[in-house]
């Protein structure tokens, strides 16, 4: 996983 950030592109990650 890349940086653990609150952002929508981390929250897109892990949702796929």
């Amino acid at each position: 996983m890349w940086s653990s950030e609150c952002t929508p592109q981390s929250v897109f990650g892990l949702s796929l």
